[in-house]
């Protein structure tokens, strides 16, 4: 009989999850892929139609509805709790075991179910409450579970059911906080089985004070457990973030020199010519109004995002770029905040300065490459990029259609390729 009478709200909880997936897979089709510098997604073939903003709108309207449905089932199935009493706990753990075991079950969570979130990010944006969602949900189960087995008393299935929902919702959002603020992946494994751990603590506490917890389950206890928790989790994001900290995120010298390369960084075998008297052929740097810059080979894997900046010479003379370019990455009118220093495009060690000689109608170009946040930027503002030769001269680089092609957001860290010719150029128009 009890079952039956959860099973409506159980029903309406599911139909409201079916709805926000089925609209975030509808969504998925009308968004750009990431990376996709056209409007009509031409990299993949995607976002049909001339119908794409009505159709993005609807879909937005649909995941909001969805969450409605989802709450009004939860309401649904804990008015039918709270007449029905919480069955014994068979095994009450202290404070620092339960401590334990939550942080195991936050982290065991955010492991296997965090590559759905992460699936989402990468769908659409309104992919992004149904995978939350999601995991709210079979997170605040697998708590209630764990609760029930090893937690405190409960006066009735109604206290036990929402707790589990409040914790999941508290780890959820320390979680997404970590993800917009942080902009760290590797922390959330740690911040999840922490806040999990810290809203049992806090549950266990409140069932102290109703005189329900079990030996153990003192205040002095459950705060030492606390403590220890906040502790241990500091301890593992300060030393993660020194090993994972992106090289010259506090530039040394020779890095801060090499945005502006000294003398001795140019090739050795140019080194003399350009010490001798300047020989006739010896072709002048390139100014920027001799340059035609463009953006392609837009590309994602595995988080780490890459783009080539090419810039073809229209002067009617040879001239030359060398050294490593500078660049700012506005959005919004305002410049992001970033590390952008030079940098191989596969890993930290800065390779050497070259460069390139360009005949008329010639072109080179240097990578970008950079980490990227996924749905925690800002996907909509545009973004302007510019690059500052060594010599101090300026240009816009035209980004395409899409209005944020970087997914950075401020502290963000962009390695800079040397220059490289480049044979198929972006021909000046």
């Amino acid at each position: 009989m009890g079952m039956r009478t959860v099973r409506p709200g159980l029903v309406l909880t599911a139909a409201g999850v079916l709805v926000m997936v089925l609209a975030a897979v509808v969504a998925s089709r009308y968004t750009p892929f990431w990376f996709d510098p056209d409007e009509g997604c031409a990299l993949l073939g995607r976002c049909p139609g001339p119908t794409r903003d009505v159709v993005l709108g609807a879909t937005w309207v649909l995941e909001w509805a969805g969450l409605g449905v989802v709450l009004l089932g939860l309401v649904r199935t804990g008015l039918h709790l709270r007449t029905v009493p919480a069955p014994p706990v068979p095994r009450p753990l202290p404070a620092w075991a339960q401590a334990a075991a939550g942080v195991l079950l936050g982290m065991l969570v955010c492991v296997v179910l965090g590559w759905f979130v992460l699936v989402a990010v990468l769908l659409s944006a309104p992919a992004v409450p149904a995978g939350l969602c999601l995991y709210w949900l079979a997170q605040a189960a697998a708590v209630t579970a764990l609760d029930r087995h090893v937690g405190p008393a409960h006066r009735s299935a109604l206290s036990a059911w929402s707790a589990g929902l409040a914790v999941s919702a508290l780890a959820v959002a320390a979680l997404v906080a970590t993800a917009v603020l942080a902009g760290s992946v590797r922390a959330l494994p740690v911040v999840g089985g922490a806040a999990l751990a810290l809203g049992l603590l806090v549950r266990r506490a409140w069932a102290w004070r109703a005189g329900l917890a079990p030996p153990g389950g003192g205040p002095w206890s459950t705060a030492g457990a606390a403590a220890a928790v906040l502790a241990t989790t500091g301890a593992v994001l300060l030393l993660g973030d020194r090993a994972d900290q992106p090289p010259g995120a506090e530039p040394p010298p020779e890095l801060a020199a090499a945005a502006h390369p000294p003398p001795a960084r140019p090739p050795a075998p140019r080194e003399p010519v350009d010490a001798e008297p300047a020989p006739v052929d010896a072709p002048p740097a390139c100014t920027p109004d001799e340059l035609t810059w463009g953006a392609t080979g837009w590309d994602a894997a595995m988080g780490t995002r890459a783009v080539t900046i090419v810039a073809t010479s229209r002067a009617d003379h040879p001239c030359h770029v060398d050294g490593f370019a500078e660049i700012v990455i506005a959005q919004g009118g305002r410049p992001l905040q970033l590390v952008a220093q030079p940098g191989a495009p596969t890993g930290p060690e800065v390779p050497p300065a070259a460069r390139v000689g360009l005949a008329p109608g010639d072109a080179a170009g240097f990578p970008l490459v950079w980490k990227g946040y996924g749905a925690a930027a800002d996907e909509d503002s545009p973004q302007e990029l510019t690059v500052i030769l060594p010599g101090g001269g300026s240009s816009a680089v035209p980004l395409g259609a899409a209005p944020a092609p970087f997914d950075l957001v401020d502290g963000g860290s962009v390695r800079i390729g040397p220059w490289q010719p480049v044979r198929q150029a972006v021909r000046p128009h």
